[in-house]
């Protein structure tokens, strides 16, 4: 008498079933990566600064920022943000080459300097230019990261 022959897609079924059981899988919610007290959510609104002059032939206009995303480090945060701004170069005859350096204040006096691609500008005679770039800044939590309060942009010739 001859043997029946199995299907072979029980062999398939019956390996999945049990690749699904050593993976363990739990039925309750997907729990946060992040450690017990980091559960504060990062406030990413907009933030708006006043209008500003450096000199006499330097103005700051359309000032904005805001944080976007963080990422856990060993031990503190990455935060991820982008700022905006309009620089006016009232001198009408001569271009503006400018070093640029731009801190974030904490809400408790502490300033904060973000890595920033921006360094060196140059804006032209009686023109304007908009500048949007992104910045990250390290703090020891998100806390102490909503806490900021304030960008601050500093130009030197």
């Amino acid at each position: 008498m001859k043997k029946p022959r199995t299907p072979r897609w029980r062999g398939y079924w019956a390996g999945l079933g049990l690749f699904l059981l050593a993976c363990g899988g739990s039925d309750g919610p997907l729990q946060s990566q992040e450690p017990e007290g980091e559960q504060i959510a990062l406030d990413i609104q907009t933030r708006v600064e006043e209008d500003i002059a450096w000199g006499e032939s330097l103005l700051g206009r359309n000032i904005s920022w805001r944080m976007n995303s963080s990422r856990r480090l060993a031990r503190s945060i990455s935060v991820i943000g982008t700022f905006r701004i309009t620089l006016v170069n009232t001198e009408p005859a001569a271009d503006l080459e400018v070093a640029v350096l731009v801190r974030l204040l904490g809400g408790d006096g502490v300033w904060h300097v973000p890595e920033t691609p921006v360094s060196r500008l140059l804006i032209p005679a009686g023109d304007s230019l908009q500048v949007r770039e992104n910045f990250i800044v390290e703090v020891e939590d998100r806390k102490t990261a909503n806490e900021l309060a304030r960008i601050v942009f500093s130009f030197n010739n």
